[in-house]
């Protein structure tokens, strides 16, 4: 019996931190674009994965042969060594809808991808990537390299806490709910307003819904008592009451380590892919990143209000892949080497006149 929906700590994922892996695993998939999705795929994505180093199994790092070839950023694992690799790493993990073991692995690989709009995938369904998938993907070329940021923005933008994807009764926009509580901090303690502390974050990361002049309040309460250091059993307790914890059982569940620790370090590594969010005080804030006022004001015209009318999982996803294209532009941006840069300043002194008397 799938368990009851219930308010939560938001958990985007804790398996792919690094944004750069986002790409390395999209593309790896992308091969398989259009082939039907089954153990045997799954098996050769996890390969791939493993042999250029993308994923690394702790097996590896207890073998001495294997953690001296996994410095050697150049090279791939020889097909020996990651079949070796791949039998000394069962994996003990389930995730509904896929066998136990490696193709429940690759799910949790896989699931945000999905969820953000970039890749479907079903198991004996084909594999479709969307064309934001695909022009993330392509922001590993450096004159692309401007897609990372706004393919990201694209999907965060839209991206609702309770889609089909999700067994979740909080009903807000993250980016948006983020943008607009920094907002009404500012226009609470003026233009000088730091932005929100990350002591804050888990606040709202918890938060039911998109009222962010409630939670900007409740931020301003806490303040008032505590200035921008309230301590974390304060911060928990208060996250504690939005979970509705009751007992150890629950405190277990949601654990003080992962509410103010783990889920908010993640959250803010997410948000800043968008390009929409700066780091100050040292990390200890973040706020709005004033380069992309044009854009906040964009998205909080345009994004503000849910859409939460999406019957399946698959409706979902079409809504996440359409791109804006006042947000995303697919043109390559030129990039002029060192060496092309002294070509043209040679071509300059050979064509005009260095003599500015005459200007």
């Amino acid at each position: 019996m799938a368990r009851k929906k219930e308010y939560k700590p938001l958990l985007l994922t804790t398996t792919v931190r690094n944004p750069q892996r986002y790409k390395s695993l999209l593309n790896v998939l992308l091969k398989y674009n259009g082939k039907i999705l089954d153990n045997n795929i799954i098996d050769k994505v996890v390969f791939d994965l493993i042999s250029q180093k993308i994923y690394i199994p702790m097996y590896i790092k207890h073998i001495e042969h294997l953690k001296s070839q996994l410095i050697d950023e150049d090279t791939k694992f020889t097909t020996e060594d990651t079949n070796e690799i791949i039998e000394n790493s069962p994996q003990q993990h389930k995730e509904a809808g896929f066998d136990r073991g490696w193709p429940s692995r690759f799910d949790t690989w896989y699931k945000l991808a999905k969820e953000l709009g970039f890749v479907y995938y079903e198991i004996n369904k084909p594999i479709e990537f969307s064309q934001s998938g695909i022009q993330l993907i392509k922001s590993i070329e450096p004159e692309f390299a401007h897609l990372e940021n706004q393919i990201f923005l694209n999907a965060f933008v839209k991206y609702e806490r309770n889609n089909k994807n999700r067994r979740v009764l909080n009903t807000n926009k993250p980016l948006i709910l983020l943008l607009q509580t920094i907002q009404e901090l500012k226009r609470i303690f003026g233009n000088t307003s730091v932005g929100i502390s990350r002591i804050e974050i888990p606040l709202l990361l918890c938060w039911h819904d998109s009222d962010y002049i409630a939670l900007a309040k409740l931020i301003q309460h806490i303040r008032a008592q505590y200035n921008f250091t309230p301590s974390e059993e304060a911060i928990y307790d208060q996250c504690k009451i939005m979970l509705n914890v009751k007992n150890a059982k629950d405190e277990n569940r949601f654990k003080k380590s992962n509410i103010l620790h783990e889920l908010p370090d993640e959250f803010i590594r997410k948000m800043r892919l968008t390009g929409l969010i700066s780091i100050r005080g040292n990390g200890r804030f973040i706020d709005i990143n004033t380069l992309e006022t044009t854009k906040i004001k964009y998205c909080l015209e345009h994004y503000a209000i849910q859409k939460n009318k999406f019957e399946t999982v698959r409706a979902y996803f079409d809504y996440m892949k359409e791109i804006d294209k006042n947000l995303v532009s697919i043109e390559s941006i030129h990039i002029i080497g060192i060496s092309e840069r002294e070509k043209l300043f040679q071509k300059w002194v050979s064509e005009f006149s260095l003599d500015i008397g005459n200007l």
